[in-house]
């Protein structure tokens, strides 16, 4: 068995590597940090954030509570996405994906599989996040994001809207995990590609 650590690393150092780029070489730069409360994901974002602090830099993480300590055992400076995002959580149950299980009762999803639901509701999620993610960005002022493609991509697009150079760090275990992830959640949804394209094309 091929061991992933050589490939998270150097997914890790060329990272702080394409960041260090973006900084002004004779100023400070604020970062932005946007990760979701799955350990698996943020994990391989606090080396980079850590190396980026002792350069004098300023990270500033969006997160969960859960992740406070982590992040500013770096260095970071942590804002709670909940209370940064009312569009989102206000009057909803947060989860783990947000507030999914609130959303799937508002859309009339409660007996959809897992995968059906989370991806008729993916932009609607995203749409509810962007205000907060965007009036954050200006807020800390940030000059760089860091993101998860997987779990937050909402910080993605806020980035463009305000013309925010943004770097995605894929966290998975290597070349062709997603897909295998992917065909595990179809399956485990007792669902095919096909039909959930179906379902999303005929979903209002």
């Amino acid at each position: 068995q091929v061991s992933q650590a050589p490939l998270l690393h150097s997914a890790i150092t060329h990272t702080i590597a394409d960041l260090k780029k973006m900084a002004v070489p004779t100023a400070p730069c604020r970062f932005a940090f946007v990760f979701p409360m799955a350990s698996g994901h943020i994990n391989p974002s606090l080396p980079v954030a850590r190396s980026l602090v002792a350069l004098g830099h300023e990270v500033h993480y969006l997160c969960r509570d859960q992740m406070r300590e982590a992040i500013e055992d770096t260095g970071s400076v942590f804002h709670s996405e909940v209370e940064q995002m009312p569009e989102l959580y206000e009057g909803r149950e947060i989860d783990l994906f947000g507030a999914t299980e609130s959303l799937k009762r508002e859309y009339g999803l409660e007996n959809e599989s897992f995968m059906t639901a989370v991806s008729k509701l993916m932009m609607i999620s995203n749409e509810l996040m962007l205000p907060g993610t965007i009036r954050w960005l200006r807020a800390i002022n940030a000059g760089a994001v860091l993101y998860c493609p997987l779990m937050n991509s909402n910080a993605a697009f806020a980035a463009q809207v305000l013309s925010i150079p943004s770097v995605a760090l894929l966290t998975t275990a290597g070349p062709g995990s997603i897909q295998r992830t992917y065909v595990e959640f179809l399956r485990m949804s007792q669902t095919t590609e096909e039909m959930l394209v179906k379902e999303l094309k005929d979903f209002q």
